[in-house]
């Protein structure tokens, strides 16, 4: 896959997605919170930017398991959360001016959302690794909607889109955690044949 148009495509995408969400969209939020919860603000942004760097690590046949699984729920999880939200709420995101802008952030997240299958038989997970990324994106929710480092959304929606955002955790992570096991086991008659 590293020197597949598909590799070189994501890898430009995620590139060009990540810097658009740190710099434009996120950029006066991140001005405005504590440096110390930067990590929890620009949630798709950073899982693009973690996508690509995993891609590159891939590449390179670098053991990292755990990692790879975090970026693969981050990048499931953010991309449908986005669509969710801006389909739900449209009210709110698609007004005249904006509209185009978040028309183009829906289908971007569509790729976010859908681009974790590429990995799928060339990453292997660990049961504790499940038990990490719940806790991982658990806390990421309770520090955005405790600690206010969500991204715009609905004021009044606010403890509407906490719990569905704490349900994706659960269904994202243990669904991504079927997927990647699933595929482990159809890749494992290959491994032993060699």
């Amino acid at each position: 896959m590293q020197q597949s148009p598909l590799f070189k495509f994501l890898l430009l995408a995620n590139a060009i997605g990540a810097a658009y969400g740190f710099i434009f969209y996120y950029g006066q939020q991140l001005l405005t919170t504590n440096p110390l919860l930067w990590v929890f603000v620009p949630d798709c942004p950073l899982y693009a930017f973690l996508f690509a760097l995993a891609l590159i690590l891939l590449s390179e046949k670098t053991k990292a398991g755990w990692f790879y699984f975090l970026v693969f729920v981050g990048a499931v999880k953010y991309g449908f959360w986005t669509m969710f939200v801006l389909a739900n709420y449209s009210y709110y995101y698609f007004t005249p001016e904006l509209s185009l802008m978040y028309g183009v952030l829906f289908i971007s997240h569509l790729v976010l959302f859908a681009e974790p299958l590429v990995l799928l038989g060339r990453i292997s997970v660990k049961r504790e690794t499940l038990a990490l990324a719940i806790f991982w994106f658990l806390l990421n929710d309770w520090v955005d909607y405790s600690l206010g480092t969500h991204p715009p959304v609905p004021a009044a929606k606010i403890p509407e889109i906490f719990t569905l955002t704490v349900l994706m955790t659960f269904i994202f992570s243990l669904a991504s955690y079927w997927l990647v096991k699933r595929f482990e086991e159809k890749e494992e008659p290959k491994a032993t044949r060699k």
